[in-house]
């Protein structure tokens, strides 16, 4: 969001994401001419601490990558690490909702964005954005979700603090395409809608299925979902009993392996998640497999309004079926 509206400001900055979108024609990446580099970074392996960076926007700090932080205090401190790194003239963007104390930089370099009730600079409030007391234009954007809102709030605000004015920068948030595979609408098969999302932690789970909700109220939904890491499915695995709330059935074909230990893969398995699942009131079903799990939406999709396939890993090969 933040580098379509520099773009279409002007601004020409080189940018660097995680996921295709055509507002960067059809890539995750372009070339600038202008001293601005835009990246979406991460936490994984500490990655971002490799960057020295002037404005940092933070969206959320929800733990995860048990496997590089084996605790939340772990987790929390590599965040101020790389705020720290900001320097006296670098600015943070973040969430009023998270605690301000971890953010350690001085009240001047501190921008905070809340679309709930805590007091910030940036808040949205009755679908505008209040800027500092001051009322803007309606926010519209075309990617829907509550995510999606907090997203273009702290994209917003960190234009504003660039220098972009309010009327350009909701111009381009109201024409912001999305980005492949987040809630990427993939077709139509006899009626019933087929997505796909990259969701695969509990939050953001539930994020995309409140944005699908948004849309499609009332709809029979259907969810493959594929966990991404046995360590990882352990760890949340309570957590991901909540996460399905409303979806009339989730499938889990199978967990995506990735950097887990041999402990890690005895540790949880499907059945143990489906049960999961089961005992929070979730018609869950043990797919056996993505080709197995292709064949059950062959016979059945028709049972559904939106069949959705979600997690890090190859389920979007579930929908080719």
């Amino acid at each position: 969001m933040l580098a379509k509206i520099c773009i279409d400001a002007g601004l020409d900055p080189t940018v660097l994401v995680g996921a295709t979108t055509p507002d960067l024609k059809g890539n995750n990446y372009r070339v600038g001419a202008s001293d601005f580099f835009i990246v979406e970074a991460c936490e994984y392996r500490r990655g971002f601490l490799h960057i020295q960076p002037a404005m940092v926007i933070v969206t959320t700090i929800d733990f995860d990558h048990y496997d590089t932080y084996p605790t939340k205090k772990s987790y929390r401190t590599v965040f101020k690490k790389l705020f720290q790194k900001l320097g006296p003239k670098g600015y943070l963007i973040a969430p009023a909702a998270e605690s301000t104390a971890q953010f350690d930089v001085p009240k001047k370099n501190l921008i905070l964005w809340n679309t709930g009730k805590k007091r910030a600079q940036f808040s949205y409030r009755d679908g505008a954005i209040v800027e500092r007391h001051r009322r803007s234009d309606k926010l519209q954007l075309r990617v829907p979700g509550e995510h999606n809102i907090r997203n273009a709030l702290a994209a917003y605000a960190g234009a504003r603090t660039l220098g972009i004015s309010s009327k350009s920068a909701l111009k381009s948030l109201k024409t912001f395409s999305g980005t492949s595979r987040r809630l990427e609408y993939k077709g139509n098969k006899n009626g019933v809608l087929l997505y796909d999302d990259y969701a695969h932690h509990p939050v953001e789970i539930a994020a995309t299925l409140q944005g699908i909700f948004s849309i499609h109220p009332r709809k029979k939904i259907c969810v493959v979902y594929q966990p991404h890491q046995y360590s990882r499915t352990r760890i949340f695995l309570k957590e991901f009993g909540n996460a399905f709330k409303k979806v009339n059935t989730v499938i889990v074909p199978n967990i995506y392996e990735a950097r887990d230990t041999l402990k890690d893969k005895k540790s949880v398995s499907v059945k143990k998640l489906v049960d999961v699942l089961k005992s929070s009131g979730i018609a869950a079903i043990d797919g056996r497999g993505l080709a197995k799990t292709k064949h059950y939406l062959k016979k059945n999709y028709r049972s559904f309004d939106i069949v959705i396939t979600m997690g890090a890993g190859d389920v979007w090969k579930a929908l080719a079926f």
